[in-house]
């Protein structure tokens, strides 16, 4: 099961990012990827995110902290 919606998941364009067949690979073998830039959320803002295979097998987003800049006066 989990194949079959990582190949169409490499297939499509997930959230507007085109997933790479290597990203994809690396999602079935390890059960996640390494951090991917430039998803597009259903508001139109772009977030950076790490996918992950959980125990259902289901494609799930894992976000990464981020620290704010910091203003230099």
């Amino acid at each position: 099961m989990a194949v079959r919606n990582v190949t169409s998941l490499y297939t499509k364009k997930f959230l507007i990012k085109k997933i790479s067949r290597p990203m994809c690979s690396k999602l079935l073998k390890s059960r996640r990827t390494a951090l991917i830039k430039g998803f597009l959320s259903k508001k139109g803002k772009k977030f950076n995110a790490v996918l992950i295979l959980d125990d259902a097998n289901k494609v799930a987003f894992e976000f990464i902290p981020f620290k704010p800049k910091v203003k230099k006066s």
